[in-house]
């Protein structure tokens, strides 16, 4: 072997081999498309089992609770009406033969007040029945006749004295002497009866709903 060619054998052994990119390895799978339907699926149960369990429960609460949330504020409207009326008459609440159609003005400014306010509650229209809307029928608002022509002032314990309650049914003008009407014959709410409704000239009532839960109306 030459010079020449002993330099040409020793530049070939010198180099290495060309680079080969390495195959797959036999056996081993590609398991991303697996991690990622996982990871879907388990997103899918996160965001849709709650909103199952929402649409559940707001259903329920449109059923049960919405009427008895514009019941409430149906009691608290008229009372805040009464308020508003005895303050342009002296201090001096309504006859209780018209009370109904003398408040009636103040209602409507007070609820039309609050429509904005009261979302997807729709307050009690002035000119409809005046009462709560129960799965049974409608009961109504009566004002206690032992009030009639009275003034404020002069009402010894505001607290303790009912200005307005809820009877069976509506009527224009209802009014009679106030009696407590017992829990075993009042609405149902919950597949129980709840207490009949009664507001104070003063104070909060807690109106106890259901399973020994209360509805408080607040009527400061």
């Amino acid at each position: 072997m030459g010079f020449d060619d002993l330099q040409v054998y020793n530049w070939t052994v010198s180099q290495p081999p060309p680079f080969a990119q390495p195959g797959p390895v036999p056996g081993k799978k590609n398991n991303t498309p697996l991690i990622l339907v996982i990871i879907f699926v388990a997103f899918a149960c996160v965001c849709v089992l709650p909103a199952v369990l929402l649409y559940n429960v707001g259903k329920f609460a449109l059923k049960e609770g919405l009427p008895m949330a514009q019941c409430g504020i149906a009691f608290e409207h008229v009372r805040e009406a009464l308020e508003e009326y005895a303050k342009e008459h002296d201090g001096t609440l309504p006859k209780a033969a018209t009370w109904q159609d003398d408040v009636r003005p103040y209602y409507r400014k007070i609820a039309e007040k609050a429509k904005d306010e009261l979302g997807p509650i729709e307050p009690m229209g002035a000119d409809e029945p005046w009462g709560c809307t129960q799965e049974s029928g409608m009961t109504g608002i009566a004002f206690n006749e032992a009030l009639g022509g009275k003034k404020l002032a002069d009402i010894k314990d505001p607290e303790g004295t009912p200005l307005i309650f809820e009877v069976e049914k509506p009527s224009p003008n209802a009014h009679e002497a106030f009696k407590r009407r017992d829990r075993a014959t009042g609405p149902m709410i919950m597949n129980e009866h709840r207490d009949w409704i009664v507001v104070n000239v003063k104070g909060s009532q807690s109106i106890k709903a259901g399973r020994g839960g209360s509805a408080k109306i607040s009527i400061d």
